[in-house]
């Protein structure tokens, strides 16, 4: 459901129909997460990608807050 949700937020309209046919999600699927505006498969890239930089400082910076818990 999650890349289903991704695909319509984005406007992938081909894609999220094929993933639907495919998945046999049925009429009308809703993610069961719809609070950030971005969807949930999008917010929680952001936050593994802002995670693993703080734990590869050499290749990027992270959020000065995920650094201090990552420590």
């Amino acid at each position: 459901l999650f890349i289903h949700d991704y695909c319509i937020r984005r406007k992938f309209l081909q894609s999220a129909n094929a993933f639907e046919m495919e998945a046999q999600l049925g009429p009308d699927p809703k993610a069961p997460v719809d609070e950030a505006p971005e969807g949930f498969l999008y917010q929680w890239f952001v936050m593994w990608w802002d995670c693993w930089l703080a734990s590869h400082p050499q290749l990027g910076t992270s959020s000065k807050d995920t650094a201090t818990l990552m420590e």
